[in-house]
């Protein structure tokens, strides 16, 4: 700040002269060495104070403690809890905090942004600016992104329901400020800040965000899953997590026209994502928050609404109906018979894919007498199946990490079933039993963040239910049977038809006769016999002697397990004749 000193004078002598010099003597004025004063500004830089987070829980994909980051989590449906706070020490300085994201994508900004260049972004990545709106963001980011992440149909359309931008917003002091540059023109001990900025003596600023899958704001529903070789409509898609970074700043430099901060904070040595632009105002540390999103398990299914069971009625494809807890119309009702066997397979998927799913019964109903649960598989994901997720890269500039999103991370839990096996008892005919099923991930993130189901145990999703009633045998005769009196000719053959069937199509049915049939007479089922409808072919030759006779014979039909008393018995009463030629 100051120039070298002057070197010292030359003696010549002419300052050595005697105490009486002769007034006709030339005098010379001498002076020593310069001696320069260094004013050193000492003062307390800001720092971040309660409320702000600043727990170091963040950690890397290696397991490694990050220094100087947080992780925050934004729970689905619940506001972001992210309030920053800052004071001085020095009772006259005034503070201000500036926030901002800074791994975004250049393709995310339109080419006209400052941060462009204050932040020296690469084209590479597919990260969002945690703080823009949908209208923000150019149209052409998206096309770099893979459909798979963001939810899109399967022809890969931009869609209305697919993936929007996330769209926090900074509220509190100093929200205004647009970019890490706070003085106005040329930078001096004199310049002044930009408009913008807001300074006070203990700011407090937070950010205003809520993870909504109907805003599509980070999280959204597959939207492509008839195409998916396994059950994944209703799937939930996360973005990316978001890391925000905040410095706080004193006005020291204004307010005692005096640069008191870093003699460089701007250098050339300091990549320039990582300058804090204090320009002479004394400044924190940096601090960065990573936005953790959390979402739930939901329970999945194929278009045709088996695995897992949903109603008829109910959309699975679009993401409408989240979460399904107390929507009937989401149940499934189904139908089981006595003594038979039957199953019943829920599917859970996490959005997160490294958490763990779990499935479990929900106690009250609980289970019916008799059925039981198999063990909760895992369904790894990997390969066409394989899960999105942020990648950490290098930059092309090896100045910093970038991130982008990639849909080939294999997940071991994320996704999981559980099979409801069941062979309904007799006594339990007539009686509608309801089975409910929740499912939780293992993430601890979002406990008492909000969610009432988030627990230190993990957080537990929505839960769905399946309405199973036990249905008896209904039998009738069919209506449209062969008349009761017919003529039977001796020698020739005649046929006639029984038929019955189940109302539920549940049952097999059994045609047989009460009482011992005519000699020549054979009964067999016909093609048209199936669960539910049994179709019989009674064929009749009169033997020689039984000319003017009359035959009876007589069928009742019954369930398959006999569980209900038979119907009441059908007759046909033949009279033998001559066979006439």
């Amino acid at each position: 700040l100051f120039p070298p000193p002057a070197p010292p004078p030359v003696d010549d002598g002419a300052c050595r002269q005697p105490a009486t010099c002769e007034p006709s003597v030339q005098q010379k004025t001498c002076r020593s060495p310069p001696m320069c004063i260094k004013i050193m500004v000492e003062g307390e830089a800001p720092q971040f104070v309660a409320p702000t987070p600043m727990d170091m829980n963040s950690y890397d994909d290696n397991g490694a403690l990050i220094p100087g980051q947080t992780d925050v989590p934004a729970c689905e449906g619940f506001p972001l809890d992210l309030t920053i706070a800052a004071k001085d020490d020095d009772e006259l300085d005034l503070v201000r905090i500036f926030l901002e994201d800074k791994d975004i994508a250049q393709l995310a900004l339109p080419s006209s942004d400052a941060r462009v260049q204050l932040q020296d972004l690469s084209d590479e990545g597919s990260n969002l600016d945690f703080f823009a709106a949908p209208a923000d963001v150019p149209a052409d980011f998206w096309a770099d992104v893979p459909p798979e992440c963001l939810g899109k149909n399967a022809s890969n359309i931009r869609g209305p329901r697919d993936m929007e931008a996330y769209g926090a917003v900074k509220l509190g002091n100093n929200n205004a400020q647009e970019t890490i540059i706070a003085l106005s023109g040329r930078k001096s001990v004199i310049s002044p800040y930009v408009g913008q900025v807001e300074l006070t003596k203990e700011p407090v600023m937070s950010v205003q965000y809520t993870l909504d899958v109907n805003a599509r704001n980070g999280i959204a529903v597959r939207q492509d899953c008839a195409s998916r070789p396994s059950p994944s409509c209703r799937e939930k898609l996360l973005n990316m997590d978001q890391i925000v970074c905040g410095v706080a700043y004193d006005n020291s430099r204004f307010r005692l026209k005096r640069w008191v901060g870093q003699h460089d904070p701007n250098g050339n040595h300091i990549p320039k994502a990582m300058r804090d632009h204090s320009n002479g105002d004394m400044a924190s540390p940096r601090h960065c928050w990573r936005i953790r999103l959390q979402s739930p398990p939901v329970f999945v299914t194929s278009p045709a609404k088996d695995e897992s069971p949903f109603g008829d009625a109910f959309d699975v494809v679009t993401g409408s109906g989240l979460p399904t807890t107390g929507k009937e119309t989401a149940y499934k009702k189904v139908q089981a018979a006595i003594g038979q066997p039957v199953q019943y397979t829920f599917v859970a998927q996490d959005p997160n894919p490294g958490d763990s799913v779990r499935i479990f019964i929900v106690d009250d109903p609980g289970m019916p007498p008799g059925m039981s649960a198999e063990t909760v598989k895992c369904l790894p994901r990997s390969g066409a199946e394989s899960m999105c997720r942020a990648e950490a890269v290098e930059s092309v500039n090896q100045s910093r990490t970038i991130y982008m999103l990639d849909n080939e991370y294999e997940s071991a839990c994320s996704k999981a079933e559980l099979v409801l096996s069941w062979e309904p008892a007799p006594e339990q005919a007539g009686i509608e039993f309801r089975v409910c099923v929740v499912a939780r991930d293992s993430s601890t993130l979002c406990a008492g963040k909000g969610p009432p189901d988030a627990t230190s145990s993990g957080w537990y999703g929505e839960q769905h239910c399946i309405d199973i009633l036990v249905v008896r045998p209904d039998l009738s005769w069919v209506i449209d049977m062969a008349p009761n009196e017919i003529e039977a000719f001796v020698g020739c053959q005649t046929r006639f038809l029984a038929e019955a069937v189940d109302a539920g199509a549940l049952y097999p049915i059994i045609i047989e006769n009460t009482a011992e049939l005519p000699e020549g007479t054979t009964v067999q089922p016909t093609a048209n016999t199936r669960q539910g409808r049994t179709e019989v072919e009674v064929l009749w030759v009169p033997k020689r002697g039984t000319e003017g006779s009359t035959k009876t014979m007589c069928f009742t039909a019954v369930d398959g397990l006999r569980t209900q008393t038979p119907l009441e018995p059908r007759c046909w009463r033949g009279t033998g004749s001559k066979c006439r030629y």
